[in-house]
């Protein structure tokens, strides 16, 4: 299967999980260096980022991600999938800006998790439950 083929496929699993009743249009899929992404997606503070979702209709994945062998890096596409989804539908807000985002990165790894647990692989080791307990228990600025 082919990048577009397995986008399309994980689009209609996101577009059955969240009860939306139209076909879901394809992001713009932009493989870039992780130099690139961290200068895209972080303020301060990032030493890793393989994927970066901004709002529209774009999506940013480090060129170094193997979609064809690596089922962790498959559900990395999907967590940035999940993003597209959420800003294309207005998915996941919350009252404030902060609550959105942790809601948000809450709910892609949980997408993740599942999609991963789905095909047997562990999650352990990947640490994505960690890295979600962390997300819920981060304070927003008043």
């Amino acid at each position: 299967m082919n990048l577009n083929e397995f986008i399309l496929s994980l689009l209609l699993t996101l577009q059955s999980e969240y009860g939306i009743n139209e076909d879901i249009d394809p992001p713009q899929v932009h493989l870039v260096s992780s130099n690139q992404l961290i200068q895209m997606a972080c303020i301060s503070g990032c030493d890793e980022v393989r994927g970066w979702t901004p709002p529209g209709v774009s999506i940013y994945l480090d060129h170094t991600l193997d979609f064809q062998n690596s089922i962790h890096d498959q559900s990395i596409l999907l967590h940035e999938l999940v993003h597209y989804v959420q800003y294309k539908y207005g998915l996941d807000e919350m009252s404030s800006e902060c609550l959105t985002w942790k809601l948000r990165e809450a709910k892609a790894y949980q997408f993740q998790i599942k999609w991963l647990h789905d095909r047997r692989q562990s999650i352990e080791e990947l640490g994505l439950h960690r890295v979600q307990q962390r997300l819920i228990r981060l304070k927003c600025p008043q």
